[in-house]
């Protein structure tokens, strides 16, 4: 792939943390939950080796099954992030800035294994193609994503039982419908990739806006 192309690729995918991370307070107040939330991700993708050569073999006969079992494994990020939230140090300072710095910290470390390997791994091998750019695209839906699953799971811990209950009912959507519907959708040949990152682009920003509501009212 052409050098250009490839910092190209960077920016898209890391650009947005960077701009969060130096335009928020989190490099003052935020640093040492970003550090738990990169590990936290790092301690949950340990836990999820167990699942993936169980999942890659029923992939390729029942894949709507492995994403089941996917969605299922991925309530184990609820409770590291419940965890990180209630250590005592998380608790001190700047709610908003304690949400944030655990979501973009858990995204950054997912975005690095899920995408930066990849795309340097076959960067030295392939020709540039438009899977670097949806890559990238997608990686920019993780970190919207992955800051209100943290927020929600913030929820969860310090807010009321109605509040506690919507936090859950966005998660279950986020980590076991939302996945199991695009997959249903790309099977069925509803949509295409690139209808697929619309699709994620979509939920994304729904996600987010009923969130920092939800959070809103939380904090009140």
């Amino acid at each position: 792939m052409d050098v250009l192309h490839l910092i190209n690729c960077f920016i898209l995918s890391f650009g947005p943390i960077f701009i969060i991370f130096r335009t928020t307070r989190l490099r003052l107040y935020g640093v040492r939950t970003l550090i738990s939330g990169f590990v936290g991700y790092i301690i949950s993708a340990m836990f999820s080796l167990i699942f993936i050569d169980f999942n890659t073999k029923l992939k390729e006969s029942r894949p709507i099954y492995a994403e089941l079992i996917t969605g299922l494994a991925g309530f184990v990020d609820v409770f590291i992030l419940q965890a990180i939230f209630s250590w005592r140090s998380t608790k001190i300072g700047d709610k908003n800035i304690k949400m944030i710095s655990a979501g973009l910290g858990w995204a950054s470390a997912k975005i690095i294994a899920g995408y930066l390997i990849s795309i340097i791994s076959t960067s030295k091998e392939s020709e540039f193609s438009w899977d670097f750019i949806q890559k990238s695209i997608l990686a920019n839906c993780e970190i919207g994503q992955m800051i209100a699953f943290a927020c929600l799971v913030w929820v969860t811990v310090n807010g009321n039982k109605p509040e506690r209950l919507i936090a859950w009912l966005l998660i279950s959507v986020k980590v076991l419908i939302f996945p199991l519907s695009k997959e249903v959708l790309l099977i069925k040949h509803f949509i295409g990739i690139w209808g697929s990152l619309v699709f994620e682009g979509a939920f994304s920003i729904i996600l987010v806006l009923v969130t920092k509501l939800l959070v809103d009212l939380a904090i009140l």
